[in-house]
Parts: C-alpha cells; sequence; structure tokens
C-alpha cells in the first residue's frame, strides 16, 4: 500500500481527486477486497455480526485511510460547491441551450463519486452517516437520495439505514408515488432491515 498510498497522495495534491479516489477503488479491489473474498465463507452462509447496524467492524489501516480520501474529497467539495441562489452564478447553459443549476449538478456528481466508493468499500456505515448527514445539512439530501435509486434498483445497493431509509420512502412517495418504493424493496435484503425504526 505504500506505492498506492504516495501516488494516491501525489494526485490529491494536484488536486486530481477523482484520479485519487480512482486509484484507491483499483487498489482496494485489487487487493483488500480479494482477501476479503478468501475469507468468505464457501457455504455462503450469511454472518449478520458483519452488517453495517449490527456491529463496529474493526477495519484495516487501508480502509480507514481510503475513507479519510473521500471525506476529505466531500468536505472539499462542500466548501467549494456552486452557489444556486445567485443566477449569474449559479446557473450555466448546456449545449442544447436550457438552463442548468449548477449547484444541483454538483451535488449530483458528488453524490454519485460518494455512493459509488461506498458501496464499493462496503462503507455502508459512512455512506448512511456521515455523508448522509452532509448532504442533509447543506440542503441537498433530494440529490443523494434521487442518486441513491438506481444503485438499489440495479442490485447494487441491498440496504438503506433505517433514518435514511424514511427520507427516502417520504422522498419517493414526494416525487415518484409509492410504486418507486415498492420497486425498490423488492431489491433490498429485507430479512435485514428495521421495519420499525
Amino acid at each position: 500500500m505504500l506505492g498506492a498510498k504516495s501516488r494516491i497522495s501525489a494526485l490529491e495534491h494536484d488536486g486530481e481527486w477523482l484520479g485519487a479516489l480512482a486509484f484507491a477503488l483499483d487498489h482496494y479491489e485489487s487487493t483488500i477486497k480479494s482477501q476479503e473474498d478468501r475469507k468468505r465463507d464457501p457455504d455462503g452462509k450469511r454472518d449478520l455480526s458483519e452488517h453495517p447496524e449490527f456491529s463496529s467492524i474493526e477495519r484495516s489501516e487501508d480502509e480507514e485511510w481510503i475513507a479519510r480520501l473521500l471525506l476529505r474529497y466531500l468536505s472539499l467539495a462542500v466548501e467549494n460547491a456552486p452557489e444556486s441562489d445567485r443566477p449569474s452564478k449559479g446557473l450555466g447553459i448546456n449545449s442544447t441551450g436550457k438552463v442548468v443549476d449548477l449547484a444541483q449538478s454538483h451535488f449530483q456528481m458528488l453524490a454519485g463519486v460518494c455512493i459509488e466508493f461506498c458501496v464499493v468499500t462496503r462503507r455502508l456505515d459512512l455512506l448512511f452517516g456521515q455523508i448522509f448527514r452532509c448532504f442533509h445539512n447543506v440542503g441537498y439530501l433530494s440529490v443523494f437520495l434521487d442518486v441513491l435509486e438506481p444503485y438499489v434498483l440495479n442490485d447494487k445497493l441491498a440496504y438503506i439505514a433505517p433514518e435514511a431509509m424514511a427520507h427516502f420512502v417520504d422522498h419517493c412517495k414526494a416525487n415518484n408515488g409509492v410504486a418507486t418504493v415498492e420497486r425498490c424493496l423488492l431489491h433490498m435484503d429485507v430479512t435485514i432491515m428495521d421495519f420499525d425504526s
């Protein structure tokens, strides 16, 4: 990891955040994830003790370092987000001549990066913890929830934490109707969901 860390740090230092995150994901998938795959139960039994809501898994130093990289990127991206309340600064015109809210577009991209990163690295605790709260605090939770939906429908994400699920259901009801919630539930692992929260 030392070589990978120095390369990732160099990319981060140069402001090449997406390159740094992509390299970190590649490193994760080629080393950490492959080690986890070797430890997997050959019988396919599920160990719920590793579920993000049921325990605090001890993560390696590399896994924590990679997560901190994402959080640094999130913080920087939020601090430098375009403002949407000023028409001259917050709006742009796309190639078809339509007006685009640059802040909305910025947070859609940011949500996609964060969700993809957390899904691949299996850091749902981070996704539905600090990242979820960050989008909520800056007022772009609806953007986060919109980007989350395809991950559920494409079976990349089979679980949503209780607080986030409550917001997700409310958001879907308000925008797309209950049918969206029902479609998503068909793709989720309901055996580990908390329906009482």
